[in-house]
């Protein structure tokens, strides 16, 4: 081959990189700049800087840890890398949440140009263009990616880890082997359902380079990329939780709550008393020591239900099928919907009206055409990611949370299947163009008629502003708590827990006789709920106190909790709180120990307990002395 013809080919190489660099820098403006007119109008939600259920506990772990206060036990609970990673941002922005938030809009940008990439690589770069803007425009995905949640990254990874098996299958190069090791590793400590997609790519991949370098040199750098991440994540759970592993011990729960004779109630557990309830199971049976014996039960319960009622897990699996693939925006924590109330773009991009929902609505037939008349074309690893993702999903609980790492992929599919549509009308290809709206149709109606499932029955408006109220109670901020509970409770009258979390936040502003009403209302709505009992335990010793009243109501208000559940911490606390003030120091101590040794790690009770220990030594000591004072005179 002559220079000149090299020459000419180096050139056109250059100029089509440059081309591709263009067409991707404009794909990420345009993704960053959609994504921060969302950031900008949501900032007017209450919970922009006010994180409240799953992305509270996030930012109150990633806090203490930036802050040197080490692991907390939720840090095992859920997946570790986001974790760590807003612990991260926190530590060097001063736990700035509005920078998180930015971060992860650029990263949801990146995620845009790489499928982008991914679309360009598999089929062309037209194809690859349409697949960067639908992924730009996904309303749910927009909306999910500035949350302290690890949506985005998840999202990040999917697409990521399908082009690194593309690219390690072309270059089988070292590098290339590393990274897709250590981005594998990341994407299961993200989340722990890309575990099966990434064994299943790697024994394909084994199979699918031959030549190139060793491979024992292969491997070893698969393997490198691998141990960088597992090891010390392993080390650092062995350490905190006494078990070397990267999965979460909120696996067996998750899985219970997917997977039991009553499903719909417990995929529509609410946080709180509910989960409180379900989380405390392992306890009734003796094994809530460890974490991991907690999620070893939880399995158990699972093993047990599919053995002895296979029919019914099976049909189970069936209606999570149908929810996975519903056109509809499932909630878990957070409702799509609910929040475009504060966005005009989110109302534009995602929206259901009746049954149908968009854009999953009309990005998955789409992608399903692109499937039927592109199949050859698309290659082992994101056939083996459309697999494997749904069925990890589906093998739990299914939410739109969850579904969306899969939107990039999804989004390739669906420009394909535009392409051909185009194609067809094109080149008037008739039979395709019959067909092809049929098969839309059909899917339409499969995605669109069942339901509405157990998990969109629930009030999540009432949901919002209960926890909002709960959110400015712990900031001090007790005058726009009480404004939230009021729109819970116009939402929701009969809210028990609202009255529940309305009464302390009555008594922070020291409207003691306000709060006693509130847990009246929880008594006469539930007069069976310990906590409430316990509650309004606390408000009459409190009252008692202010007023020298006596404290006999208070005390059988604590005794009715125990009754009602015998192993309840606060109800031991407040009743030990009680005799402190009637001056009975020594039953006070017992109260104090056994609410101790139900919940060790209540730091209140414990601080109460070492103080009324302190008196008691001093009291003893003081008695000893005015006895032998008294002899000598």
């Amino acid at each position: 081959m002559s220079k000149q013809v090299i020459d000419r080919q180096d050139r056109d190489l250059i100029d089509t990189n440059r081309r591709s660099f263009r067409i991707a820098s404009i794909v990420f403006l345009l993704a960053v700049t959609v994504r921060f007119i969302y950031l900008y109008e949501i900032s007017a939600n209450p919970s922009f800087k006010s994180p409240i259920v799953d992305s509270e506990i996030y930012d109150i772990t990633a806090r203490q840890f930036a802050e040197g206060k080490g692991f907390g036990n939720n840090f095992f609970f859920q997946a570790f890398f986001y974790q760590f990673f807003l612990s991260l941002v926190y530590f060097f922005s001063g736990s700035s949440i509005i920078i998180a938030k930015v971060i992860q809009v650029l990263l949801g940008g990146l995620t845009c140009v790489l499928t982008y990439y991914l679309g360009a690589k598999i089929f062309d770069r037209r194809i690859g263009v349409m697949a960067g803007l639908i992924t730009a425009f996904y309303g749910p995905l927009f909306f999910y990616e500035p949350e302290l949640l690890g949506a985005g990254w998840a999202t990040f990874w999917a697409v990521t880890v399908v082009l690194l098996f593309l690219k390690t299958r072309e270059k089988d190069s070292c590098w290339y082997w590393f990274l897709l090791g250590l981005c594998g590793s990341l994407s299961i400590i993200t989340h722990s359902v890309f575990l099966p997609f990434f064994l299943a790519g790697c024994i394909w991949l084994k199979f699918q380079v031959r030549r190139g370098v060793s491979p024992a040199t292969r491997f070893g750098a698969l393997f490198a990329g691998i141990l960088l991440i597992v090891v010390p994540v392993g080390l650092v759970t062995l350490r905190a939780v006494n078990k070397f592993t990267v999965l979460p011990c909120s696996g067996g729960i998750n899985l219970y709550v997917g997977n039991n004779p009553d499903y719909c109630r417990t995929v529509t557990v609410r946080p709180g008393e509910e989960w409180d309830e379900l989380a405390a199971l392992p306890a009734r049976y003796g094994m809530d020591k460890t974490v991991w014996q907690q999620d070893k039960f939880f399995k158990q319960r699972v093993i047990e239900y599919v053995k002895n009622q296979p029919l019914d897990f099976a049909k189970g699996l069936g209606r999570k099928t149908m929810e996975f693939l519903s056109s509809r925006e499932l909630p878990r924590e957070l409702s799509v919907y609910m929040f475009a109330k504060w966005s005009r773009l989110l109302r534009l991009l995602a929206w259901k009206v009746d049954g149908f929902g968009f854009p999953f609505g009309l990005v998955f037939p789409l992608a399903v055409l692109g499937v039927i008349f592109n199949w050859r074309r698309i290659p082992v690893p994101l056939v083996l990611f459309m697999v494997f993702y749904p069925l990890s999903i589906i093998l739990v609980f299914v939410s739109s949370r969850y579904r969306v790492p899969m939107v990039p992929l999804l989004a390739v599919l669906a420009a394909a299947g535009l392409a051909a549509v185009v194609q067809a009308a094109r080149l008037r290809r008739w039979r395709n163009l019959i067909i092809m709206p049929a098969v839309v149709a059909g899917l339409v109606l499969i995605s669109t008629l069942p339901g509405p499932f157990c998990q969109e029955r629930v009030n999540f408006d009432h949901e919002f502003f209960k926890w909002m109220g709960r959110a400015m109670n712990k900031q001090g901020l007790n005058d726009k708590a009480m404004t939230y509970y009021s729109e819970a409770l116009r939402l929701k009258p009969d809210s028990y827990e609202t009255y529940l979390l309305m009464g302390a936040g009555l008594i922070g502003q020291d409207k003691l006789n306000d709060a006693i009403e509130c847990y009246a209302k929880v008594l006469r709505l539930k007069p069976d709920y310990p906590q409430a009992h316990a509650e309004m335990g606390m408000a009459l010793i409190i009252t008692a106190m202010k007023k020298h009243g006596k404290m006999d109501e208070a005390i059988e208000q604590c005794k009715e909790s125990l009754r009602l559940k015998p192993d309840y911490y606060k109800a031991q606390f407040y009743w030990g709180i009680a005799l402190d003030v009637q001056g009975n120091l020594d039953e006070a101590i017992k109260h104090y120990k056994e609410a101790v040794r139900l919940r060790p790690d209540f730091i209140e009770v414990r601080q109460a307990l070492v103080s009324a220990l302190q008196r008691q030594k001093k009291s003893k000591s003081m008695t000893t002395t005015d006895l032998f004072g008294g002899g000598r005179q």
